[in-house]
């Protein structure tokens, strides 16, 4: 009980010492406080773009920009053609190997037609985000010797190829959107 006693002695000193000190005064302003925004810096221009390109994309550009065609684009891995209704690109294939038609993203294919459909096979694939996905085709023969035609119809486009089954399979080809 003593201690309860001198405990609340002490609080009441502490209670009475407190109350004789003041408040800080409050400030009460009435401008906005200054927000300064960073601004997102200017996207690139076309000619910055072409300047971190590889040498070959460079040719291209100055290429179409001389005759208006956009060239077959070649590494050793992929094919780039560019896309247009009237050419009919020719896809070397193998058997035992897919080869990955890449099309435009945001197309959709509709339906496909293989003029040898018992000897080739063609499956529809997508990439990317679902909401803006890149349709792909993965063909392939049975057998080496053979040659087709395939046609996909997208939502966008009618794309019309002609497929060799050779020894050597292109592993990509892609149908870029044009400039």
């Amino acid at each position: 009980m003593r201690y309860f006693a001198i405990g609340l002695v002490v609080c009441a000193a502490l209670l009475s010492a407190c109350s004789n000190q003041q408040p800080p005064p409050l400030r009460v302003t009435t401008e906005a406080p200054v927000v300064t925004e960073e601004k997102e810096p200017a996207p690139p221009t076309g000619a910055q773009l072409r300047t971190q390109q590889p040498a070959e994309v460079q040719t291209a550009v100055k290429e179409h920009q001389a005759d208006g065609d956009w060239p077959v684009y070649r590494t050793a891995v992929r094919v780039l053609y560019p896309y247009a209704e009237v050419a009919e690109p020719v896809v070397d294939c193998a058997p035992l190997r897919t080869t990955d038609l890449q099309l435009q993203a945001g197309e959709t294919i509709t339906d496909v037609a293989l003029g040898d459909s018992e000897r080739w096979m063609a499956t529809p694939a997508a990439s990317g985000d679902p909401r803006n996905a890149v349709p792909h085709l993965a063909v392939k023969p049975q057998l080496a010797g053979l040659e087709t035609n395939l046609t996909i119809y997208t939502t966008k486009h009618i794309y019309h190829l002609l497929l060799r089954g050779r020894g050597h399979a292109m592993r990509e080809v892609e149908f870029p959107t044009s400039c």
